[in-house]
């Protein structure tokens, strides 16, 4: 770790620290904050297959949303997830073996992420991006979700009345959130 760095995890380190001594609530909520906060930004150039996409935009919870479409209008419907501080781009070597089996392929940037607008993402607004997805591009007969993408697709897919069944593949899915809040916590003493 640089040394910046050292200093700026041990400013905000003592900042939660000083602010939990004069309000658990507010420590709490600045700790989410961090928590829900994608630092990372993907910077790679956009992969070939992303030249060949229709782009796709709508707007949810003030932001502006980002996706990429191939292969439309096809019968059959495939969806791409990322993970925390992922983008679409990290799985373009997916694209084209779906759009050979006959898929029409979205994926979307979920919010603060890849070339999508927001500065955060919890859970929930993962699964409404999902949902609003779903709404306007699908229905979607299969999806894959890495990561974080994987707990909201599935939260999503629980919390709905589908008439068929929806296909499924997680690539290490966040299977619980007890452990990386723990870490989390213990990261920042």
């Amino acid at each position: 770790m640089q040394l910046a760095q050292k200093v700026a995890i041990g400013y905000i380190r003592a900042k939660l620290n000083l602010m939990g001594v004069v309000s658990k609530k507010k420590a709490a909520e600045a700790a989410l904050l961090i928590f829900s906060t994608p630092f990372r930004k993907v910077k790679k150039e956009a992969p070939p297959i992303f030249g060949k996409s229709e782009l796709i935009r709508f707007r949810l919870h003030h932001n502006k949303l980002t996706g990429y479409r191939w292969n439309h209008p096809s019968p059959k419907k495939f969806l791409i997830l990322h993970g925390f501080e992922s983008s679409a781009y990290n799985f373009d070597r997916y694209i084209k073996p779906m759009i050979k089996l006959g898929y029409e392929v979205v994926a979307m940037d979920a919010p603060a992420h890849g070339k999508s607008e927001g500065k955060t993402i919890n859970l929930l607004d993962y699964i409404d991006t999902i949902a609003e997805t779903e709404k306007r591009y699908g229905p979607f007969d299969a999806a894959m979700a890495h990561s974080f993408g994987g707990i909201a697709i599935s939260m999503y897919l629980d919390k709905i009345k589908r008439k068929d069944p929806m296909k499924l593949v997680l690539i290490t899915p966040a299977t619980e959130t007890v452990t990386a809040i723990d870490s989390f916590f213990r990261f920042l003493q």
